[in-house]
C-alpha cells in the first residue's frame, strides 16, 4: 500500500490509534491489542496521517484482536448494489435514496468491498 525506504521502528510501547506497517501487513494498535487491517479499502477508509514501519517481534507483547473495519461514516456497496453506512461498527442498510442525495454521494462514487469485508461490522438497523 505504501513504499518506504526507512528502517523498522521500534517503541517500548506504541500509542493506542497509530498504523504500523510489519512484514505481516498493517496493524492497528488499540490499547494492549492489535488489529489487523484486512485490505487496502478499509486501510483508506481511516486516512492515517502517517504509518510507522516495525517488526513483528515489536508487537508480540499485544494480544490480537478482531481484524479492524471500516471507519464509522464509512459508505461502502455490497457486490450485490445494497448500500451500507457504517456507524457504531455495524453497517447500516441506506434504503431511502434522499439520504445518498443529502449526503451529496452518487451511487458510483461508493467503492464496492467484498462480503468478508463487510461481515466484519454486524448488521445494524436500515437508515430510512
Amino acid at each position: 500500500m505504501f513504499k518506504t525506504k526507512s528502517k523498522p521502528f521500534t517503541l517500548e510501547e506504541y500509542p493506542s490509534g497509530v498504523c504500523v506497517k510489519t512484514d505481516t501487513g498493517y496493524w492497528y494498535i488499540q490499547g494492549k491489542y492489535k488489529r489487523k487491517i484486512p485490505s487496502k479499502r478499509i486501510f483508506l477508509s481511516w486516512s492515517f496521517p502517517f504509518v510507522i514501519l516495525v517488526t513483528d517481534e515489536s508487537l508480540a507483547n499485544l494480544v490480537r484482536a478482531k481484524s479492524l473495519g471500516f471507519r464509522d461514516g464509512t459508505m461502502v456497496r455490497a457486490m450485490d448494489g445494497t448500500v451500507f453506512l457504517i456507524s457504531e461498527r455495524q453497517r447500516r442498510r441506506v434504503t431511502n435514496p434522499d439520504f445518498l442525495k443529502a449526503t451529496g454521494t452518487e451511487r458510483k462514487q461508493i467503492p464496492v468491498v467484498s462480503d468478508k469485508e463487510l461481515a466484519l461490522h454486524e448488521l445494524g438497523k436500515d437508515l430510512e
